[in-house]
């Protein structure tokens, strides 16, 4: 199911960690749709090197995938939009709220792979 934001969101992650390695204190803010997990550690260096949100859609199994158990893993600062429509905050890594898209969608089978293309806010962001 590969699609533009879907890996431009964990390109633009990878980016953000070699663009602040390479032009010292540089002020990122790095903001993905519907990405997946990468496999980049320890995060929490990753994470301290700029702003980091990524903005999920309500049952989109994207996010969930690769598994955390293949040591793949989240950056802080998810926006999760539930079925309400509602922007809900989730704090930390891979937080795992009911609210948040790990307590969600806690596994692909209740995923749905429509809410991937939005609406983010109104938006669709294209076709898989």
């Amino acid at each position: 199911m590969p699609n533009n934001h879907l890996l431009g969101g964990a390109i633009a992650i990878i980016a953000t960690v070699h663009l602040a390695i390479q032009i010292p204190g540089v002020n990122l803010r790095t903001i993905t749709y519907g990405s997946p997990r990468v496999r980049i550690a320890p995060y929490n260096f990753v994470n301290g090197l700029g702003v980091m949100n990524r903005i999920n859609n309500k049952q989109d199994p994207v996010p969930i995938l690769p598994g955390r158990s293949f040591n793949f893993a989240h950056t802080e600062g998810e926006i999760h939009i539930v079925n309400s429509s509602a922007w809900v905050s989730c704090p930390g890594q891979d937080n795992t709220n009911s609210q948040c898209t790990i307590g969600y969608v806690p596994n692909i089978l209740v995923g749905n792979v429509g809410d991937h293309l939005g609406p983010y806010d109104e938006v669709y962001l294209g076709q898989c």
